[in-house]
């Protein structure tokens, strides 16, 4: 995969794509939501990672989980935290519904998300 690179500052690099990339909306989110450096976060939705990147550049968090449904959304933020030398980050793989089965007793002290811009809906029901 062909990645064009965003410098956060602090050695933080975050690949983008056209498919994943990030808005301005990212930096006013991560802001309000005052992640402290003794919390572990979980960024549902995650995409490229940039709200975990942007936490990471403000307050290093202990440890920051962004979980995204598409594989290649979690290959790219995969590979940003292999780039930036990140130990306390980590991309899962899975779907927001089944969260309680992918971490199972885990505990986060602070969950962030980023809303879609838009959404399919299933008209059939």
């Amino acid at each position: 995969m062909h990645y064009q690179y965003e410098d956060l500052g602090g050695g933080l690099q975050l690949a983008v794509t056209p498919q994943h990339r990030f808005g301005g909306d990212a930096f006013l989110l991560a802001g309000f939501a005052a992640a402290k450096k003794a919390d572990r976060v979980l960024d549902l939705g995650t995409g490229c990672g940039i709200i975990p990147f942007v936490l990471q550049r403000q307050v290093a968090p202990a440890a920051v989980t962004g979980l995204d449904i598409q594989p290649a959304a979690v290959a790219q933020f995969h590979h940003s935290i292999r780039r930036s030398g990140l130990q306390n980050m980590r991309a899962v793989e899975g779907d927001i519904r089944r969260a309680d089965a992918l971490f199972g007793a885990e505990q986060f002290d602070l969950i962030t998300c980023n809303p879609p811009y838009f959404c399919r809906l299933n008209t059939s029901r």
